[in-house]
């Protein structure tokens, strides 16, 4: 019997790790500025998992992606991280400290991966060593 992972090809596989790795990315500090800290999930962060719903359902249902839509996800998930980050940079008297942590840059580069597994992505042909007749291939 086939792992659940072994069924996908290489971009099916980017796409599920992608959105692990930006799961993940909500335990990791998000906000961190002296005594201030917050993971993702205190600072509201996880409603961004919404960009990664469409490539990962399609993966899980085995469909074709449609792709403007999926890299419009990644972008749109990208650019939220990306406007995160500029949101927690803070100007104290003209000196520029940085007020997020690992969080958001962890989930920006799953964004790039998941545009990655998006461009690598292929339907796996599940009916290739079926004949016509229906007898199984060896």
């Amino acid at each position: 019997m086939k792992s659940f992972f072994q069924k996908y090809e290489i971009g099916g596989k980017l796409i599920l790790l992608s959105a692990l790795f930006a799961f993940l990315s909500f335990f990791f500090n998000w906000l961190q500025f002296y005594t201030m800290v917050g993971n993702g999930f205190k600072q509201g962060a996880y409603i961004l998992l919404i960009v990664f719903i469409y490539p990962v359902a399609i993966i899980l249902l085995q469909k074709q992606i449609k792709k403007r839509i999926a890299y419009l996800n990644a972008v749109i998930g990208i650019l939220l991280g990306i406007s995160y980050i500029s949101m927690y940079i803070v100007d104290d008297e003209g000196v520029l400290y940085k007020a997020y942590g690992y969080g958001p840059i962890i989930f920006i580069l799953s964004c790039g991966m998941l545009a990655i597994g998006i461009w690598k992505y292929r339907v796996k042909d599940m009916n290739r060593n079926i004949k016509k007749d229906g007898r199984m291939l060896q």
